[in-house]
């Protein structure tokens, strides 16, 4: 992401991945640092205590979701 999506004030999309270089556009939702940053973080953050997979559940927005009970 710092690679290919990196600015000079923040980030930017990628228009088209297959291409090189790659051609970045001119904006950046707000829901990506949520979205993007929530899977990163379940990548890397697997042996952490800070997150309880058994309790907790992550929203599309990024959030922690404490207590939720499976649907039976």
């Amino acid at each position: 992401m710092k690679q290919y999506s990196r600015v000079t004030n923040g980030y930017t999309v990628v228009d088209d991945v297959t291409t090189r270089p790659m051609v970045r556009g001119h904006n950046f939702p707000a829901y990506s640092f949520a979205a993007n940053f929530k899977y990163l973080y379940l990548i890397f953050a697997t042996d952490t205590p800070r997150y309880d997979y058994a309790t907790g559940y992550l929203s599309t927005e990024g959030k922690i979701l404490r207590g939720l009970k499976p649907a039976r």
